[in-house]
């Protein structure tokens, strides 16, 4: 039985190589390296359409909003800076995107940053104190503290800063 899988294998090699010019593969269409954005096209797909490439520029591919502090004087004390294909045209099709996040209210000396990698383009922003603590209808005070560890009169005092 092994003697015929090898002769069987051997013979359909052979078969393979006397009639490899009958034989191909390939991509009927050029691959693209890059899609850059065109945020000004009117044709809608998932993504953007791509710009045309004797268009793209240097900046489609950076984006300095990241190295630059956001404002975190606000309610919820933390700033989010997105830089998804909306600010980075290049991004286009490769589903990823970048967020810095500014915190004021941490238990240190300086405000803390937070830089996180997402698996889309173009996400949306859901902040989870706006959440937790200004959901319609409210969650119980009793799950709030028990969840982040402090007391209900906390839980209370934070949801008033979102009343």
């Amino acid at each position: 039985m092994a003697n015929r899988m090898i002769y069987f294998t051997l013979g359909l090699f052979l078969l393979i190589c006397c009639y490899s010019d009958r034989v191909m593969a390939g991509d009927s269409d050029p691959l693209q390296d890059f899609c850059v954005a065109d945020e000004e096209s009117k044709v809608l797909v998932n993504g953007f359409v791509c710009k045309d490439p004797m268009q793209v520029s240097a900046d489609d591919f950076f984006f300095r909003g990241l190295g630059q502090a956001g404002n975190t004087d606000n309610d919820v004390g933390s700033n989010v800076t997105m830089a998804n294909v909306k600010q980075i045209p290049g991004l286009n099709t490769l589903g990823i995107s970048l967020v810095r996040i500014d915190y004021a209210q941490n238990v240190g000396h300086e405000n803390a940053v937070a830089i996180s990698a997402l698996s889309s383009q173009l996400p949306g922003v859901q902040t989870i104190a706006n959440s937790l603590f200004a959901a319609d209808p409210p969650l119980p005070d009793s799950v709030l503290a028990k969840a982040f560890r402090i007391t209900q009169e906390v839980v209370d005092y934070i949801q008033k800063k979102f009343a």
